[in-house]
């Protein structure tokens, strides 16, 4: 069991394996993470609480966190999605009828 305050680095080994690592602070992560070469394809969460196997994890602004915070917006919007769907298909549209 982690305590709270643990600092977790995050990444993609490719699509289908996540790893991460347990640190004390947030600057021994980052120090990690450039050693590890992952440039910004990262993210840096701070446990929140924990109660037996349960553990909450606030996610930090740090490396990916922008895309993984849109990303889940978009994805969790059904009318950004269906509109980002539509403009991508009527572009496509426009491409085939020239």
């Amino acid at each position: 069991m982690y305590n709270k305050g643990t600092i977790k680095l995050v990444w993609f080994e490719n699509y289908n394996l996540l790893k991460s690592q347990m640190f004390d602070t947030i600057e021994q992560a980052l120090k990690r993470a450039k050693e590890l070469k992952l440039g910004s394809d990262f993210m840096i969460n701070k446990l929140k609480q924990t109660t037996g196997d349960y553990y909450e994890w606030d996610v930090l602004p740090y490396g990916k966190y922008i895309s993984y915070k849109y990303g889940m917006i978009v994805t969790q919007n059904k009318l950004i999605l269906g509109s980002i769907t539509f403009l991508a298909i009527y572009g496509l549209f426009k491409l085939i009828k020239q």
